[in-house]
């Protein structure tokens, strides 16, 4: 088994337009909700970002089975004021997204 111990997460843009409006209003519009389908969440698996490749064909090219995956540093927002804009909302959304993703992938699409 080979396990990838330093992966990132692959998000939906939807996610991003969430984050800006958090940053842009400092949380003061509420939570809010981060809405996609299933087929937004699975097509940010196949996106090419910073490879040549997608997230998931990544996976597959290098035989890797399992990843330990965290956002991506420059996005968790820990330096955003108030603090409840990164711990709170932001937060809970990447969490909600990270479990959604966990249902779908328990067999890769």
């Amino acid at each position: 088994m080979i396990i990838d111990c330093h992966a990132h997460t692959s998000a939906p843009p939807q996610l991003a337009v969430y984050k800006a409006g958090l940053v842009s209003h400092r949380g003061s519009h509420g939570r809010g909700k981060v809405s996609y389908t299933d087929e937004q969440l699975i097509a940010s698996w196949h996106r090419k970002e910073m490879a040549p490749c997608g997230h998931i064909e990544h996976m597959a090219n290098n035989g890797i089975d399992l990843q330990l995956v965290s956002p991506r540093p420059f996005q968790t927002m820990h330096s955003e004021k108030p603090p409840s804009v990164a711990l709170g909302r932001r937060g809970r959304a990447k969490s909600d997204m990270g479990n959604r993703k966990a249902e779908r992938n328990s067999t890769r699409e």
